[in-house]
């Protein structure tokens, strides 16, 4: 069994629609009433399959299917006149049925369901009553799994029992928005809903139901069955009905340069339902800065609705589909990613991260889509209070190569310092195919320190950030927030030294300390942490090239036994 509705990715632009409205005063049947029909009867539908606009098709009443989805929820069983509607297609959900009685139209369902593999194009029909019941959150149930379609970078991106992906798998389409003139907003009219609009599009469509002034019925089904909702209208042009073996579906388009024209605020059971002339005013604007192997520089801009279920994967294959737009899919390469999410005054998460493959071990995959989906969904669905995203801004950059430095020695010229002297400490870091890289690091010792033994640790961001951890207690969400911020870089060296103790501590400092250090010219910062931890810290940027390994070398502090003049 299958939901009648096709999903496409696409790029859309808004402008200007101001949609038409009708009066609900329509005659209607219930499905107790259709159920004391004869077998045969006929019954009009209004469909939109081609670009000609909304058009009648025939079909013929089989008879009533009692709580078949549900308890309440009955489906009208009917067969289509294969001359007028051969097939029954993804995209027809929601068009409206018609029974004639003495002279006398009366609407009696939604043309919603479909089975796959038919020979004879058998319907079911959602009851009108249950389809104007959502308009006030009346109904509930479960979504069953549903064919639509999905590109390939969602099909790697999300597991196989996702819900997302189960929503959105089947056939696929994809290219521009369709040129073309807006139609008024009737039943029996083809609209878009979407999930995400701009430069990465996730719109699904279907047939309009019903409309009684501003409040607009769709489907007959769920869409994401999300209950209350905030999905984007937007006005739509079918191109032709794509007839397969399996199941059919209207291939459509958002129309370019088209306005939003409402939309959905209630997804339920038996359809979905919102408000034309409405605009979204939660959704998460998402912008995406690029500098490809090529050293193209490249800007997207995407909105995403702002459900805490879906938004962190919606925006995480937003901006996963744009980076693998312009990497290499074999071979070598590294992609540097930076990034920040805007939370409502509360303050702002700040990571940095980078992801590579080798050639013959595929391309990076879900690494950055795991990133931004699992501080996203932090935010929104943590359990202490409402937040809301402002925006989310990623900047990154591609290499088709492989760009690692591995953390392969580390040593000092002395490991016996007195407090006051200076230590020099020697890295070396190893990349595939090159020659090493070395780092030369002067440490000045404060001369305040007690006579002791001490360590230095040399690693990347991962290896630092695992021995430090998180200082405090995630208690409400801005602790959170700052529990989720990735303060280091995953393109520096950081040494971390912890001293033996201090007569006298000083408050948390960072300095830049412009040097030259071995085969890396650049600026290092030196944090110095002593009131709180006895700890220093030196973040040594080697850009454009991943950091990875560890290593430790023991400091020893006043272990000559000759004290400095002045020391106690």
């Amino acid at each position: 069994m299958r939901l009648l509705w096709t999903f496409v990715l696409c790029a859309v632009l808004a402008a200007g629609l101001a949609p038409a409205s009708l009066s609900a005063e329509e005659p209607m049947l219930t499905s107790t009433e259709v159920a004391t029909l004869p077998y045969g009867t006929s019954i009009c539908g209004i469909s939109t399959l081609d670009p000609t606009g909304p058009k009648p098709f025939r079909a013929r009443l089989l008879g009533v299917l009692r709580n078949t989805i549900g308890p309440g929820h009955d489906w009208i069983a009917a067969e289509l006149d294969g001359a007028t509607n051969p097939v029954v297609a993804g995209g027809q959900s929601g068009s409206p049925m018609y029974i004639d009685r003495d002279g006398v139209s009366y609407k009696v369902g939604t043309l919603s369901y479909g089975d796959s593999w038919e020979k004879n194009p058998v319907c079911y029909l959602t009851p009108i009553h249950e389809v104007l019941a959502v308009g006030d959150g009346a109904s509930q149930g479960t979504t069953p799994a549903t064919p639509m379609s999905v590109s390939l970078t969602a099909r790697r991106l999300l597991p196989e029992n996702d819900s997302l992906r189960i929503m959105l798998d089947g056939p696929s389409t994809s290219g521009v928005a369709a040129v073309g003139d807006v139609m008024p907003v009737t039943p029996g009219s083809v609209l878009g809903v979407q999930l995400a609009w701009g430069d990465f599009d996730i719109t699904s469509y279907g047939t309009v139901s019903h409309v009684n002034g501003s409040q607009i019925h769709m489907f007959g089904h769920p869409f994401m069955q999300l209950g209350p909702a905030e999905y984007r209208l937007v006005p739509a042009k079918v191109l032709t009905v794509v007839q397969r073996y399996s199941s059919s579906y209207i291939l459509a388009a958002p129309i370019y340069g088209a306005a939003p024209v409402g939309i959905i605020t209630q997804d339920r059971e038996t359809a979905i339902s919102g408000i034309l002339g409405a605009e979204p005013e939660n959704a998460i604007p998402v912008e995406i800065s690029m500098i490809t192997s090529r050293g193209e520089q490249k800007s997207f801009k995407f909105h995403s609705i702002a459900d805490p279920t879906f938004a962190p994967r919606i925006i995480g294959i937003g901006i996963t589909t744009a980076l693998q737009a312009y990497s290499r899919e074999v071979g070598d390469m590294t992609v540097f990613l930076s990034g920040k999410v805007e939370v409502d005054g509360v303050g702002d998460i700040e990571f940095s991260d980078s992801f590579s493959s080798i050639s013959g071990g595929g391309p990076f995959g879900s690494s950055p889509f795991s990133l931004v989906r699992d501080k996203t969904d932090s935010v929104l669905s943590n359990r202490f209070s409402k937040a809301k995203i402002k925006k989310v801004s990623v900047s990154a950059k591609v290499f088709d190569e492989y760009r690692k430095l591995s953390i392969d020695s580390a040593s000092l010229e002395r490991p016996n310092a007195n407090p006051g002297e200076t230590v020099k400490l020697r890295v070396t870091l190893s990349q595939p195919l090159k020659d090493s890289k070395t780092i030369a690091l002067d440490i000045p010792l404060p001369s305040d320190l007690q006579f002791g033994v001490g360590k230095i640790i040399i690693g990347g961001a991962e290896a630092v950030n695992g021995i430090e951890g998180r200082e405090g207690s995630t208690v409400n969400l801005t602790s959170l927030v700052e529990s989720l911020n990735q303060k280091r870089r995953p393109d520096a060296v950081y040494v971390y030294i912890v001293l033996p103790p201090s007569r006298v501590g000083s408050p948390a400092v960072t300095t830049p300390v412009p040097l030259q250090v071995g085969d890396i010219a650049g600026e290092v910062l030196r944090t110095s942490k002593r009131l709180s931890s006895n700890v220093e810290e030196y973040e040594i940027v080697v850009r454009d090239f991943q950091v990875t390994g560890k290593q430790e070398v023991e400091l020893k502090i006043g272990a000559s036994g000759v004290k400095p003049p002045g020391h106690p």
